[in-house]
């Protein structure tokens, strides 16, 4: 099973690279945004979070690793994200690709930095602090 869900129409407004005093790791920075954002059709209005989730069957770990990733990715990610759901039973080929040795695993490629989330990913929280999204606030309930 490969899921890829992709939810798409927001703009690239804001820009992925963040300040850096220096003249060379700003440039450094601007053309990582730059190679990242035509990776993933950011400038026409594509996703600019790339995450991929690996999961083993219907486990109850994976069952609700997906739940997590999908709360996160149809909630205040909508439009900006593409998540892809690899299993890993179906795909090994794409686990080794990855260097996955444990599941559920959530791989947040971009926005940059490379990250990989192991093991239990039912806790909300947890997830959203791994993703670099902060806590949840009044604004931004999941149910």
């Amino acid at each position: 099973m490969t899921d890829n869900v992709r939810t798409g129409g927001g703009t690239a407004g804001g820009g992925i690279a963040g300040h850096v005093g220096a003249d060379a790791a700003e440039a450094a920075e601007a053309a990582e945004a730059a190679e990242a954002a035509r990776l993933v059709g950011a400038g026409d209005g594509g996703p600019l979070w790339a995450l991929t989730l690996y999961v083993s069957g219907a486990s109850p770990r994976s069952a609700e690793a997906i739940e997590t990733a999908r709360k996160i990715c149809d909630g205040e990610l909508a439009d900006w994200v593409e998540l892809n759901i690899v299993d890993v039973g179906e795909q090994p080929a794409l686990a080794i690709s990855d260097d996955i040795f444990a599941v559920p695993t959530l791989v947040k490629r971009l926005p940059a930095p490379l990250r990989q989330l192991v093991g239990n990913l039912a806790d909300l929280q947890r997830v959203r602090a791994g993703l670099d999204l902060g806590p949840v606030t009044a604004d931004r309930r999941y149910t």
